[in-house]
């Protein structure tokens, strides 16, 4: 995010889809002439929250470009998560819009002010990392703020 600018619209990264089978998703998705997929690197993140309390979970995590925007699959693996529980309670579909700023604490400070709620995060081991917040009311998908850590 440019220091000094307000908007999350300019630094917009990604949509983020839930999956059940990431493998059937990569497929069915290539088969139509999307990709190539590549996996994202989120085995760094540590401290990882949901809804307050420390968990240990892991998702697989894969990219693709659409344009000047980026698909997310995300297919959640183990441990409680934000993830799993938005596939066990809404299905597989859109879950986050995603968005690179420059100072993640920061930027969630402003939109808790707002009235956003924290769901889930995770810091990166050098600084950086990621938090999904809610709106309310609730759009239907929640925000993802990443701050790069690599």
């Amino acid at each position: 995010m440019k220091k000094g600018s307000k908007s999350l619209a300019s630094h917009f990264h990604h949509i983020g889809l839930i999956v059940k089978d990431l493998d059937k998703t990569i497929k069915v998705l290539s088969d139509a002439g999307l990709g190539p997929f590549d996996p994202a690197p989120m085995k760094d993140l540590t401290e990882r929250e949901f809804r307050g309390k420390r968990v240990r979970s892991h998702s697989e995590v894969w990219f693709t470009q659409l344009g000047a925007v980026n698909l997310e699959l995300v297919q959640p693996m183990e441990g409680d998560s934000l993830q799993k529980e938005t596939l066990t309670r809404k299905g597989e579909g859109i879950e986050h819009l995603g968005f690179f700023v420059d100072n993640l604490w920061e930027e969630v400070d402003r939109l808790v002010k707002k009235g956003y709620r924290v769901l889930a995060s995770a810091r990166g081991p050098e600084g950086g990392g990621c938090a999904f917040l809610q709106a309310e009311p609730d759009p239907g998908f929640y925000l993802e703020l990443v701050q790069p850590w690599e």
